[in-house]
């Protein structure tokens, strides 16, 4: 695969998060992980790889839609307070769970996750009524999320969970990008803690991050990511829901199969 291609697939990753408020890492871990298993890197380190470099390409895309969705001010500020803890900790517990893990099982159960997820999505009816969760909800809700993003790089529960909360879609897109950026950042830390005594890792790596395919995807999809997230009032809310599920549904099948 051609460098200018990691480019544009960075571009579109941009563009997803910045519409759904998530899932860049549901196209990125699996192109990640079909350039690098091209490389010359040990087969067992390939599926950690891709979820390290993808929680730092996250990173910048988060930050970025981030700042553009305060500025639409669609933010639902006293739910990221209330969440931010809890997800911090369960994310790092599902992180450091991926490490013990081989690459074959995290590529299965990612695939069957996220073909769950879609199912969720095309099917889960959604109260457009807000209403104020209790302690325990918010802490499973955190665990599901925290624990899978951590676990398999991707953040695609988010966004159903807080529109089960009755937050309507443009909200939940925000908010979720927010509490996005925080699991990112954490993800990002964590594997670079991980692999950083792994020492059959190329000289291009820090920690579990690989830094050749870090560049273009991070640059271009923040670009992206910035302009589609400004755009994301003016479009429908169910164009935006069958969207994001028919992206889950593709990308588990090429997983599985």
């Amino acid at each position: 695969m051609l460098e200018p291609t990691y480019w544009l697939i960075g571009a579109v990753s941009g563009c997803i998060t910045g519409l759904l408020g998530g899932g860049a890492g549901l196209l990125i871990v699996p192109v990640l992980l079909y350039i690098l298993s091209k490389q010359h890197i040990e087969h067992s380190y390939l599926m950690h790889l891709a979820i390290g470099t993808t929680f730092a390409i996250t990173t910048v895309i988060a930050v970025v839609c981030g700042i553009a969705h305060y500025q639409n001010g669609t933010v639902i500020w006293p739910l990221v307070r209330r969440m931010s803890i809890s997800l911090l900790i369960f994310m790092i517990v599902g992180s450091f769970v991926s490490t013990i893990l081989t690459s074959y099982i995290l590529i299965k159960i990612f695939g069957f996750m996220v073909l769950l997820i879609a199912v969720w999505v095309l099917f889960s009816k959604e109260s457009e009524q807000n209403r104020k969760p209790n302690k325990m909800v918010l802490i499973s809700m955190s665990a599901l999320i925290g624990i899978i993003c951590g676990s398999l790089g991707i953040n695609p529960f988010m966004l159903p969970c807080l529109r089960k909360l009755g937050l309507n879609m443009h909200s939940a897109i925000a908010t979720s990008v927010v509490l996005g950026t925080i699991l990112a950042v954490t993800g990002m830390l964590t594997y670079i803690i991980a692999g950083w005594d792994v020492m059959s890792l190329s000289q291009h790596c820090i920690g579990y991050i690989y830094l050749p395919l870090f560049i273009p995807f991070a640059v271009s999809s923040s670009i992206s990511a910035f302009i589609s997230a400004k755009f994301s009032l003016y479009i429908p809310k169910n164009i935006l829901k069958y969207s994001y599920a028919v992206l889950l549904i593709m990308i588990s099948l090429k997983m599985i199969l």
